[in-house]
């Protein structure tokens, strides 16, 4: 899709645009929308960090919005080379800047919510809002209910919105927007994984067929994809996160492929991450890592050496080794403790980030 830039706003510079925070689309269902992410502050210097990134779909409409308590100037839409696209309309009073404008292609833009004229003020609010109306895609739409279901795709491309509930979406041929709204949603494809090219970018997955069958689909609020042979994950903050997060804590191994799906299962079911550590310690492998019976000081120096790899912090062992000779929490809770720490986190996120791959249980 063609489009045209206003020549006479100043470009972003290649600084702004590399720092430029990104706001990422939330499910939001409400005003003719599907998607929105609102962001507010309020805090010494926050009107005079004004610029934004976010991922656009092509054909799609968005609606933003800027408010301050000095009036915004000109609330402007940039595109990823850094040209002015879309300026305030005008239509709100003051304090209020408002555009609204249709994406010419999928990727990155930016907005300038323009808060410069209240940096040096006292009162440091600032809101701004982008809103998505993706009725404005061309193909075929196909909306799903709000409890959650199997929704399927034509041949030619769609727009596939599951909204609430646990959803399924199969795209079929075509290029296809599938978007599971809230709850845990599934994207299926008939083929192998070795097939399929998968990228996240940003909030959004693309999936791109290597055998020319299904083309090229874009998935929003979908944590999971279900190819022939193997389920991949992308809720690292979620079930699947926290399964692989607890492999490595307990066993220093990444997880074996039927062993994680048996754990998301457990927890996508319900199980609490304490129940699930406490299997772990039970198990033969634990006993295998840590000993048969080891005393609290064995137990957390190997915790800190096959979780966080490295010798303990004086601080933090006299800490843990209180809470387990004084019983103040249950070996698990520890186990826990170590797995979803930021230091875990940190370290495993560059494992997971592109999808954790399972085989689903059955």
């Amino acid at each position: 899709m063609s489009y045209t830039t206003i020549p006479y706003f100043t470009k972003l510079t290649q600084y702004e645009m590399a720092y430029a925070p990104r706001l990422s689309m939330l499910a939001y269902n409400a005003h003719n929308y599907e998607n929105a992410v609102q962001y507010t502050a309020n805090y010494a210097g926050a009107a005079g960090a004004a610029v934004f990134s976010f991922k656009g779909i092509a054909g799609a409409m968005y609606s933003l919005s800027s408010t301050s308590y000095k009036d915004p100037d000109v609330l402007l839409v940039f595109d990823d080379r850094g040209n002015a696209i879309a300026e305030d309309d005008l239509s709100g009073g003051w304090g209020y800047d408002h555009v609204t404008f249709v994406a010419p292609y999928t990727g990155t833009y930016y907005v300038d919510a323009s808060w410069w004229q209240g940096a040096g003020a006292g009162q440091q609010a600032v809101t701004l809002g982008i809103y998505e109306d993706l009725s404005t895609l061309t193909g075929n739409n196909i909306d799903g209910s709000i409890k959650g279901e199997d929704i399927n795709g034509t041949a030619g491309d769609d727009n596939i919105f599951g909204y609430e509930g646990r959803d399924s979406l199969l795209g079929g041929r075509g290029s296809d927007y599938l978007d599971g709204g809230t709850g845990l949603d599934e994207a299926y494809y008939n083929g192998k994984r070795s097939e399929y090219s998968v990228r996240v970018d940003g909030d959004r997955i693309i999936v791109t067929d290597l055998m020319g069958n299904d083309g090229k689909d874009l998935l929003s609020n979908i944590e999971r994809i279900d190819f022939s042979d193997i389920d991949v994950a992308f809720d690292v903050n979620g079930a699947a996160g926290q399964a692989y997060r607890l492999y490595q804590a307990a066993f220093n191994r990444a997880p074996d492929l039927e062993g994680l799906g048996y754990w998301i299962n457990a927890l996508d079911s319900g199980y609490s991450l304490l129940n699930a550590a406490a299997g772990f310690i039970n198990s033969n492998e634990f006993r295998n890592v840590y000993g048969t019976n080891p005393d609290n000081a064995d137990i957390l120096l190997r915790l800190y050496q096959n979780v966080l790899h490295r010798a303990p912090d004086s601080d933090g062992f006299r800490y843990w080794l209180d809470v387990l000779d004084n019983n103040k929490a249950p070996l698990s809770s520890v186990l826990v403790g170590f797995s979803e720490s930021e230091e875990n986190y940190a370290a495993l996120v560059g494992s997971m980030q592109n999808g954790i791959e399972f085989k689903a249980w059955v």
